[in-house]
């Protein structure tokens, strides 16, 4: 034991344990799979800035639940049964890949939205995230993997409605930075024609490092190494290998981007962040004054309602007649 190389061997280990246990432990709390099977889609409203809106979403949630929808399954290119809701209303209309936020589940984070699209007469694809509700998978990948879920549900709906089908896809939180990364891919369908993306983050080692030092008080560019080596080596995923901001450079899809500036979680200039870095040259930025975290709409549903309806005209070419 007087061997320095020996002493020095056995520290680089005990190191390389103390960083194997570290990045399980930090792996285990950003992403891995929180439970199995439904959420309850009225609790997790204890979000700042929620807590008036939460009767009126309450009420939003009750009015989606009863509206009759196809429970439809694909498989992940790494063999993950993944589950949607598909809400059918009028043959050839638009469809709308509703794409839910991290621990999110789909039918809160869109009750509102959700509601307004099934009455404008817009067809709905609101899919359960891989590792969430009725979808396999134990790691969320803050977008990484979801990006090519996207891109094989758009696949889906090609195939079984026809070349001629138009669609957009909308995410929030989470969500919005997947549907950003989607936009970006090679092989995404040219039947998707436009994107909207509410309360998205520019990166997601823009937003891990954000939540670890000023949510959870944190060094978070001190851990963010062990939180990148836990997603490595236990979810299989590289968080740095793509991004909001990294994408929407490539994309050239009509872009609306919506944030609220008063959103303590998911800071607005993330959004502008990803406006600015945008090249497609049709492209919004919309900001809410007041509104939090994912709750524009119910901020100001009027003017939500009127910039996602023109921007879906205009895309999809498509007018409902009710």
């Amino acid at each position: 034991m007087d061997d320095p190389v020996v002493i020095i061997l056995i520290v680089l280990a005990a190191l390389a344990l103390v960083a194997l246990i570290g990045a399980y432990i930090c792996y285990h709390i950003t992403f891995k799979r929180k439970h199995e099977g439904p959420d309850d889609p009225f609790r997790g409203f204890d979000m700042e800035g929620f807590e008036p809106f939460t009767p009126k979403i309450h009420s939003m949630i009750r009015k989606l639940l009863p509206i009759p929808y196809e429970d439809v399954y694909i498989k992940s290119r790494d063999r993950l049964k993944l589950h949607a809701r598909y809400y059918h209303k009028v043959d050839g209309a638009p469809i709308i890949i509703k794409v839910h936020g991290y621990n999110g589940c789909p039918l809160r984070d869109f009750c509102g939205g959700g509601v307004e699209h099934l009455d404008k007469v817009y067809n709905v694809l609101l899919i359960d995230q891989r590792a969430h509700e009725y979808s396999e998978g134990k790691s969320t990948t803050f977008g990484i993997k979801e990006k090519y879920d996207v891109c094989d549900w758009a696949k889906y709906l090609v195939k079984r409605f026809g070349k001629d089908t138009k669609i957009v896809i909308y995410g929030i939180s989470m969500g919005a930075a997947t549907v950003l990364m989607t936009s970006a891919m090679r092989d995404l369908p040219k039947n998707v024609v436009g994107v909207m993306a509410d309360c998205g983050y520019s990166s997601p080692k823009d937003i891990i490092i954000k939540v670890a030092t000023e949510d959870m008080h944190l060094p978070g560019k001190l851990c963010f190494p062990l939180i990148w080596l836990g997603a490595r080596i236990f979810g299989k995923f590289n968080l740095t290998s793509d991004s909001p901001v990294k994408a929407v450079k490539k994309n050239k899809l009509p872009l609306l981007i919506v944030h609220g500036m008063a959103d303590s979680f998911v800071p607005y200039h993330m959004s502008e962040k990803i406006y600015e870095a945008a090249t497609t040259k049709d492209k919004k930025l919309l900001l809410f004054e007041g509104a939090a975290h994912g709750i524009s709409y119910m901020n100001n549903r009027d003017r939500y309602i009127a910039e996602m309806e023109g921007f879906l005209s205009k895309t999809t070419g498509y007018t409902p007649e009710n």
